[in-house]
């Protein structure tokens, strides 16, 4: 059994083949796409480690997260090492009082809480 190939000629009106256009190849290749995304897909779960890494780096390349791609991470941790123990205290104070602050009246949180605790 034969498959056309999506660059195959295409007959003109006189039924002589033509060649194609880019605008022809475009469309023909957008027919692809999801054919395309569904092997990238399947191949994702492979065995074969190599198999899965190239399919979820094909994956990511063309959700914009290639190999030019910049990841920016900020690290909004606040640094506690030069407090002297009062300040350590204090701190905790205040985290506590912002705590009972917040606590609901009924003893069970709303979200997000519930979550985190669960």
């Amino acid at each position: 059994m034969s498959v056309a190939s999506v660059f195959d000629d295409i007959e003109n009106e006189s039924g002589k083949p033509r060649l194609l256009t880019k605008a022809d190849m475009r469309q023909r290749m957008m027919k692809l796409v999801p054919k395309a995304w569904r092997c990238l897909e399947e191949n994702l779960y492979s065995e074969d480690d190599k198999v899965a890494v190239t399919a979820a780096l094909g994956i990511l390349d063309r959700c914009g997260f290639g190999p030019q791609s910049k990841v920016t991470v900020e690290d909004i941790s606040t640094d506690l090492t030069n407090l002297s123990d009062e300040q350590l205290r204090q701190r905790a104070l205040d985290i506590a009082a912002q705590i009972a602050q917040n606590a609901p009246r009924n003893g069970t949180y709303d979200e997000p809480f519930e979550k985190s605790i669960h």
